[in-house]
């Protein structure tokens, strides 16, 4: 039976103990990064951005500063050409190969890209590792469950 990603979000939002941030804490991030989040991330940070943290899922959002200067550090070690712009928020880290990050334009629930600085099969460009932010977090969210 697969679990559709509605349902995967119920799920989440019924465990109990909640320990979201506050929308305070987001318009600080907002400010600090030049950028507006998108609706999708703000939501599931003020639902248990405790838990998404605690599980790895996401950075901590007062984090994301020093994320996006960790990405560009990294890439100008590694020589890579590649960097991000303006808009980009790197907000998640897998373990020491690839970070992730979404262009903050307005869309709400834009694309989630991943830069694999140890793969060179895509020219070392960034390449779409989820059609959404939704399906980021409902993805994370079934192996965080065990729902696969």
């Amino acid at each position: 039976m697969t679990i559709r990603n509605d349902q995967v979000l119920d799920i989440f939002r019924e465990l109990p103990g909640h320990r979201g941030c506050s929308e305070g804490e987001l318009d600080v991030a907002e400010s600090q990064l030049g950028v507006e989040l998108p609706m999708r991330y703000r939501e599931m940070m003020q639902l248990d951005a405790g838990r998404l943290c605690g599980a790895g899922i996401v950075a901590p959002i007062r984090r994301l500063q020093e994320l996006r200067q960790d990405a560009i550090a990294l890439l100008i070690e590694d020589g890579h050409s590649y960097r991000p712009d303006a808009d980009d928020v790197v907000f998640a880290w897998e373990d020491i190969y690839a970070f992730y990050f979404f262009k903050a334009d307005g869309n709400n629930d834009p694309p989630v890209m991943m830069f694999n600085y140890d793969d060179s099969e895509h020219d070392w460009a960034p390449v779409i590792a989820y059609d959404t932010l939704t399906t980021y977090f409902t993805d994370a969210l079934r192996r965080y469950l065990d729902l696969n």
